[in-house]
Parts: C-alpha cells; sequence; structure tokens
C-alpha cells in the first residue's frame, strides 16, 4: 500500500488529486488544510510514502508576507519535517510558470519553494517533481481566485459583465483533469534520486479574445456542436459545472 500526503486536499487542484488518490487500489491518503496545526503534519510526513504540495498562496491581491508564509514557509516546514522523521520522502510540487521570470510576490515565493526542493533533493537523495503550471481551468475552479476563466464563467452564469483588456493577449491553458492523468503516473513509479522540472503533458495555446468568444457562446445556445475541438469541449464541461453552483 502506499500512503499519500495531500496538502491544500481542499483547493482547486488538490481535492480532485485526492478524488484521484480515493480511487486508486492499494493507497491511502492523509490531507494537510488550513485547519490543521503543525503537529498533525509532523505525524502525517511520518506515515507517507509520497506528498503531493499543491498548498499555497494564489490570490493576487495577498501582501507579500502571506505568500511567503504560505509559499516558501511551508515548504520549509514541510521539509523539515521529513528530515525530522530521517526519511527521503518524494515530493510532487504544484509550481507555476510564473517562477521562471518572477514578477510578483507570487512568482517570486513559488520560484524560493523551488530552490528549497532542488536543495532537499540534493541533500537527502531524494526524488522531486516540480510541475510549472499554466494557467489552470477546469470543474471546481473558483472565481475571483484560480483563473480569470473561472471568473468570466462565473460572470456569465450570473449575467455579470466580463472585461477583457487585450483580446490577442497570448495564453496557454491546462485542464485540471487532464494534469490529474500526469500527476498519478508518479503514485506507482519506481523512482531514483533526482530534480525533475516538468510541464502538463496537454497543455492549449490561445488567446484572450478567443476564449472570450468560446464562453460567449456558451450563454448564446444551449446547442453543443459534436465537431467541437478538445479545448472548447473542456472549456464548455467547466462552463457546466459552474451552471450547476
Amino acid at each position: 500500500m502506499i500512503k499519500v500526503l495531500v496538502t491544500g486536499a481542499r483547493g482547486f487542484l488538490g481535492k480532485e488529486f485526492s478524488a484521484a488518490v480515493n480511487k486508486t487500489p492499494n493507497s491511502k491518503l492523509f490531507t494537510f488544510n488550513r485547519e490543521n496545526n503543525i503537529d498533525e503534519l509532523h505525524a502525517m510526513v511520518e506515515e507517507s510514502d509520497i506528498i503531493y504540495h499543491f498548498a499555497g498562496e494564489v490570490r493576487p491581491n495577498s501582501d507579500e508576507a502571506e505568500f511567503e508564509r504560505s509559499n516558501v514557509g511551508l515548504t520549509q516546514i514541510i521539509i523539515d519535517s521529513i528530515r525530522k522523521a530521517e526519511k527521503a520522502i518524494p515530493i510532487v510540487f504544484a509550481s507555476s510558470v510564473h517562477a521562471s521570470a518572477p514578477k510578483n510576490g507570487y512568482g517570486q515565493t513559488k520560484q524560493q519553494a523551488e530552490i528549497l526542493l532542488k536543495k532537499y533533493c540534493e541533500t537527502s537523495c531524494a526524488k522531486v517533481w516540480v510541475y510549472r503550471l499554466p494557467h489552470m481551468f477546469g470543474p471546481g475552479s473558483k472565481p475571483n481566485h484560480n483563473s480569470a476563466i473561472a471568473t468570466w464563467m462565473h460572470n456569465l452564469n450570473n449575467d455579470k459583465e466580463i472585461v477583457v483588456y487585450d483580446r490577442n493577449y497570448p495564453m496557454t491553458y491546462c485542464y485540471s483533469l487532464d494534469l490529474m492523468s500526469d500527476l498519478v503516473t508518479h503514485l506507482n513509479e519506481r523512482v531514483s534520486a533526482g530534480y525533475e522540472l516538468l510541464s502538463p503533458t496537454t497543455v492549449y495555446n490561445t488567446t484572450l479574445g478567443e476564449v472570450e468568444d468560446t464562453l460567449r457562446s456558451f450563454t448564446e445556445s444551449n446547442n453543443v456542436s459534436v465537431e467541437m475541438s478538445s479545448f472548447k469541449r473542456k472549456l464548455f464541461d467547466t462552463y457546466c459545472s459552474f451552471s450547476r453552483v
């Protein structure tokens, strides 16, 4: 049996991945959320065979101290807990493309967390996978929190206006359920020590204007074309999840 610790298990990606773990044979799930304390985290780490670290601050209106505490501080606490347990636990970390050339507190603290994990890998002979995620969308995403797509879908479903400042702005998106397919592969992967910087297998390149037009088309018709592209189909499935809220 593999024992899996998921941090941020009630967040957008953590919740989806926790559900995937629960469907995986011979697995046991531990979850760490905001209401848990550090002693509980230590106990979970001691029991765990692998850690999926989703917890962190993503809200753009958060202050620098909150980004530092949630994205860097918690990562260090996890590493310290592993060392206290005298283990070398593999870690899968949900980072961001913004960590490559950070321009704000979010990107800077994700980059700092990556540095901590790389040092952990080098000093413990553990395996670390870092996923630099693009903009994410999918069922369970929160408006005014996870992505512009979630906010736009929420607004359109509630007869509110959406604002697009630059329709030609290029964007790369990843569907949350596609990412889950990547993440579960590490559960039963035979690993040796090493640090891997990864991107999701399936991403979609588009523009803000194309996304806006697609979402508006969903509000104007109840019919879904059988010829709809994979990206538009996933946008539609996500849009429908907002209409059921």
